[in-house]
């Protein structure tokens, strides 16, 4: 009954076939696939009340608050505990910051949650990701520039030591040098 499980069943179907080279199903459902998010967010801003989202404002600021920043971050420290390449520490970012899908509205609508709800939400982090996605790589961004510039300054502090330790061993050798030929 799940219009999603449903085309997911048939994405493997699909993918298990010789159907592939059928390149006319293949540009339609490209055509169709590009085409849904964008309706999917119309549909859902359509039937946004202003009105409605001041009185969800708690859920809606809470939600926005663990998903667009909290989450982000705990995901780049984690990824970096695990020692990841810079690569997929950034990919796996950009993932954890995206908006919710909206297909959350349509099961929220379709199970009986408060679809009013979900749809303040989805539409708040939308907007807000334009600003909250640059925000949280430009932090990455900064902390790793903070981290490779330590890493810079603790080279040359341990290249001055080493600097200091041939000068001074040189000094002791050019002193005794000195004082044998003054004796």
């Amino acid at each position: 009954k799940n219009p999603f499980i449903l085309a997911m069943i048939a994405g493997l179907l699909f993918s298990f076939s010789d159907l592939k080279s059928i390149s006319i199903l293949i540009d339609t459902t490209k055509l169709l696939g590009s085409a849904a998010l964008p309706i999917m967010l119309l549909t859902i801003g359509a039937k946004i009340k202003v009105q409605d989202l001041t009185l969800q404002i708690t859920p809606i600021i809470i939600s926005n608050s663990l998903k667009l920043f909290i989450l982000p971050l705990t995901v780049y420290f984690v990824a970096s505990q695990l020692e990841l390449s810079k690569t997929e520490i950034v990919v796996a970012i950009i993932f954890s910051a995206v908006p919710t899908a909206t297909m959350s509205y349509t099961f929220a609508k379709q199970f009986g949650a408060d679809d009013q709800l979900m749809r303040g939400i989805l539409t708040t982090q939308v907007l807000l990701s334009f600003i909250t996605i640059p925000l949280v790589l430009s932090f990455i961004a900064w902390t790793w520039l903070g981290i490779y510039l330590h890493k810079k300054i603790e080279m040359f502090k341990r290249s001055d030591i080493m600097l200091l330790r041939v000068n001074s061993a040189q000094l002791r050798k050019f002193h005794f040098l000195l004082n044998e030929r003054q004796n």
